[in-house]
């Protein structure tokens, strides 16, 4: 298929389909040509480098010579110019900054060693910015210790350039050029030289106390860089010192040196807070529901509306059975998954005498009609109510009670397996597994077996568990349990775990031993992720990301009834990964996190405000 040609004689013609190509650039170039089977004749062409020469004609002639084979119709071609750097996922940049002439290697003279594992030192990230930028030759000394570097002409041109200031602010008579360049530092360089803009957003969690953390920002809404830790990048790695074919990478990206159109640089995710509805009353919970088109809420005081976020309109009110205020009232619903077909749905909340009801109802063309009462169940206090369900790929319906109030457990439920408060159940909403029991109507799903005489406990030891998710595509259920007086914390379990997981509630508080130095933590399951009460109060746990941002896909976003912040994690084999804040405040009383028909993400607060939470793709 590829017929090579052997380099011309130093001052013969080259004979090609094209016509006769002077040979004197084999003096100063490495030339090929090669037929391909359309019939296309393909050159690749690179400067021979020269020890100690930086010659300003032979890159003239190099560039000369690309242009007069571009107008004659040629393509030209990147060569592989060195032997080490085969494997890279930089190889191809790497050649074409070769075949753009700002590097010659890294072992002259044979030069063809590129070295790509090696640091950049700022001597040579000098030379290889004044050969991308054409800099003209420097007028005078700036720095006191680059004598002896053979760099320094390119060192004091790159400095009144106004590209570098200096390594020893605020007197900035020295270059260090000996020092690896860091990739914060590199950051700088490249933005002064290229005078990139200003970002308008903060793209990296880990540059902030970074002098150079308005470049890093300003070079990633370039497309410059995508980040140090693929596929979250999330972070920049900002101390990291910058490797030749890391290097290679940004400046073919900074310079656009690539062949043709490069491929579009990943987004970078936004999360922000969108449009504010107000609906006027405490809201507890939002969501749709399979098959409707439209956003589901509830009212603390005992209303279901349905609609658009602007035009809600009130599909079922038990306003009159139900007690509301604090931690009680109508606390959350859950919609069948067959509810396009069969219109089933179900709410839990707290009747007039404060105990908890887990009741059915159905909706078809009549209007909305009670069903049955699954749960009902006696709370001896008012907090600690629990209150979300929520129905699981399985089709079975997970409950959240907590301990049944006060403070501390006083009653010691949380570590009672006889007892349903301090609890999540699992249950089949189809059948009865107690026809003598009218509390209880509902049937046990296969596998549950939990000790003692209540086998619908799926996991225990919870304080309460206002808000869990249970995420249908990665088949996990991250619960957001409330903690006592220092921590809060999220617990993350397997759909299909081992019944009657204990969280470790009141052994634990989070991590951490509950009021004693000591405890035995052996057969607990620990939180993946907390905080202490120096950054809230009280955790509401939220969604986890399934839209089209795909460097979130799979993140869990949480909240604080207290501070408001919006924080988020990834969950990689077990452990939360990727930690992240994205707002530091405005979430102030969210009560609830859900997903509208449409995938907008939405929160609720105890102030009446659904909120939309947009999240979003920057492409630079």
């Amino acid at each position: 298929m590829w017929a090579t040609h052997a380099a011309a004689p130093f001052f013969g013609p080259f004979d090609s389909e094209e016509g006769p190509v002077p040979s004197l650039i084999h003096h100063f170039l490495d030339f090929q040509a090669a037929r391909c089977s359309q019939g296309r004749v393909v050159f690749s062409a690179r400067l021979r480098s020269r020890p100690n020469e930086e010659s300003g004609l032979v890159k003239s002639l190099f560039f000369s010579v690309l242009m007069v084979l571009l107008s004659l119709g040629f393509s030209v071609a990147a060569a592989d110019h060195f032997v080490d750097d085969e494997g890279s996922v930089h190889e191809a940049d790497i050649n074409t900054l070769a075949d753009a002439g700002i590097t010659f290697g890294c072992n002259p003279p044979a030069n063809d060693r590129f070295c790509p594992r090696e640091s950049v030192a700022r001597e040579q990230m000098a030379s290889f910015l004044v050969r991308a930028l054409d800099l003209p030759a420097p007028d005078g000394d700036h720095f006191d210790d680059d004598g002896a570097s053979v760099h320094e002409a390119d060192i004091n041109s790159l400095a009144e350039a106004g590209v570098t200031l200096g390594c020893n602010p605020p007197e900035n008579d020295q270059f260090c050029p000996g020092d690896p360049v860091e990739r914060e530092e590199m950051a700088s360089f490249l933005v002064r030289a290229l005078d990139i803009p200003p970002a308008g957003t903060d793209g990296f969690v880990d540059d902030d106390g970074s002098v150079h953390e308005d470049d890093i920002n300003s070079l990633a809404e370039a497309g410059v860089t995508f980040g140090c830790n693929p596929p979250q990048n999330d972070r920049f790695c900002p101390g990291d010192a910058v490797e030749r074919e890391e290097m290679a990478s940004f400046l073919v990206r900074a310079f656009d040196l690539g062949d043709g159109e490069p491929p579009p640089p990943p987004g970078r995710p936004v999360v922000e807070l969108g449009d504010t509805h107000e609906v006027g009353t405490a809201l507890s919970w939002v969501g749709n529901a399979p098959g409707d088109g439209r956003l589901w809420v509830t009212t603390l005081d005992g209303r279901v509306l349905a609609g658009s976020p602007t035009d809600l309109h009130v599909v079922l009110d038990i306003r009159d059975r139900v007690t509301s205020g604090g931690e009680q009232g109508l606390l959350s619903m859950a919609f069948h998954p067959g509810y396009a077909d069969n219109g089933r749905f179900f709410v839990s909340y707290t009747d007039n005498s404060g105990d908890t009801v887990i009741r059915e109802y159905r909706q078809d063309d009549s209007g909305v009609v009670m069903v049955r009462d699954l749960l009902n169940l006696v709370q001896p206090y008012s907090n600690h109510n629990g209150g979300m369900i929520s129905f699981g790929p399985d089709g079975y319906l997970f409950i959240g009670l907590g301990d049944g109030g006060s403070g501390g457990d006083p009653h010691g439920h949380g570590q009672n397996p006889d007892s349903l408060l301090g609890s999540i159940l699992r249950i089949d909403i189809d059948g009865d597994a107690f026809p003598g029991d009218p509390d209880r109507n509902y049937e046990i799903p296969p596998g549950n077996d939990a000790p003692g005489d209540k086998p619908e406990i799926w996991a225990y030891g919870v304080r309460n568990p206002w808000r869990f998710w249970v995420d249908d595509v990665g088949d996990n259920v991250y619960v957001g349990d409330v903690g006592q007086g220092q921590w809060e914390e999220i617990d993350v379990l397997p759909v299909d775990a081992a019944p009657a997981q204990n969280l470790g509630w009141n052994i634990m508080e989070g991590s951490h031993c509950y009021e004693s130095s000591s405890c035995d933590r052996s057969g607990l399951v620990l939180p993946v992720e907390e905080y202490d009460h120096g950054d809230g109060c009280s955790i509401t746990g939220g969604p986890v990301y399934r839209g089209d941002v795909s460097a979130l896909y799979g993140t869990y976003f949480y909240s604080d009834f207290c501070t408001g912040f919006l924080r988020s994690f990834e969950l990689v084999d077990g452990d939360a990964t990727g930690q992240r804040e994205w707002l530091d405040s405005g979430l102030e009383g969210v009560s609830s996190f859900g997903v509208g028909p449409g995938g907008t993400t939405y929160a609720t607060t105890t102030s009446g405000s659904l909120m939309e939470i947009v999240i979003r793709e920057v492409t630079p």
